[in-house]
């Protein structure tokens, strides 16, 4: 059994959280390729960490690919946390050593989890576009654990330009540290045929207005089609049961009819009988029509029996 060691060292995945969506794993020798299927019953915190886990596993073969000094390393740790030394200044110069970067990074990522409303958070933010790729994964992964909202803004920005080699790595950080904003960014970042990881992500977002968010994404009609999708399936998976009335109104457009009918049929209840009915009205499909009349019967029958006891 292979031991999965991860650079973030306050991170410790429980033995389910082992898993990995379409990332491939070359460390220690030890070589495989494992993923979670989106109907895996979750909790809300390991659906938070397996997005963590997501940013971070790509990163793993980068400490690995060139050997570290871990002499240099611990020293160079020492001389940053003594202040002796500026991690954030060190992270600047092109001719900083792998041992530094990484002691330097790691050095910051105490401090961030520390402090993540600190004015630190837009600092190493600023550094994004500063420095080697490598390293800034390393910090954007530092900020996603310490949920640094103060680096919103220029996460942001790295996350809306598809141009940006972290293009993607920011999607998943504003995922992790939350809020509606990251909400319409991942669904824009939705491709057709690849979109577990986007479902992942925007499964865990959390945060003020992330529900109205899912609601005016899905219903826009300019958003494409794939992002679309992905809100209906995350909503699926975070058991959003106020979407419902959303998808009975979008069933009627072809391309999200059977996504539609899946989350009607997962999370319609009761009080949602009204827009069901409807639904059953705007669709032309007979199995879909069928299978939405069959939730309105069982559910009119759920709401008869609670008039009975009543």
């Amino acid at each position: 059994m292979a031991v999965l060691t991860f650079p973030l060292r306050s991170f410790r995945p429980t033995p389910p959280l082992l898993i990995f969506s379409k990332v491939e794993l070359n460390r220690a020798g030890c070589r495989g390729r494992l993923s979670v299927p989106l109907h895996t019953p979750m909790t809300f915190s390991q659906l938070s960490s397996l997005a963590l886990v997501m940013l971070v596993a790509p990163l793993m073969a980068w400490g690995q690919s060139t050997p570290l000094n871990h002499a240099h390393y611990t020293e160079a740790l020492k001389a940053f946390r003594s202040g002796k030394s500026s991690s954030l200044e060190s992270l600047k110069k092109p001719e900083a050593t792998l041992e530094t970067k990484r002691a330097a990074v790691d050095d910051l990522r105490e401090r961030l989890v520390d402090e993540p409303d600190s004015p630190l958070a837009h600092d190493v933010a600023s550094l994004l576009t500063q420095t080697d790729l490598a390293t800034a994964k390393l910090l954007l992964a530092a900020l996603a654990e310490a949920k640094a909202t103060r680096a919103t803004p220029e996460i942001t920005t790295l996350a809306t330009d598809a141009k940006s080699p972290l293009y993607h790595d920011a999607g998943l950080t504003l995922a992790e540290i939350g809020g509606a904003k990251a909400v319409t960014i991942l669904a824009s970042q939705a491709k057709e045929g690849d979109l577990d990881d986007t479902v992942t992500a925007l499964s865990k977002i959390s945060g003020p207005g992330v529900t109205d968010a899912f609601i005016k994404n899905i219903k826009d009609q300019t958003l494409a089609t794939p992002g679309r999708i992905a809100l209906i399936k995350a909503a699926v998976v975070r058991n959003n049961q106020k979407i419902t009335a959303t998808l009975c109104d979008v069933i009627a457009e072809d391309a999200l009819r059977l996504e539609a009918q899946k989350g009607i049929l997962k999370l319609g209840q009761v009080n949602d009988l009204e827009a069901i009915h409807q639904a059953v009205t705007h669709t032309d499909n007979p199995s879909t029509k069928a299978a939405l009349q069959r939730l309105s019967d069982k559910l009119e029958k759920a709401r008869n029996a609670e008039k009975d006891v009543k």
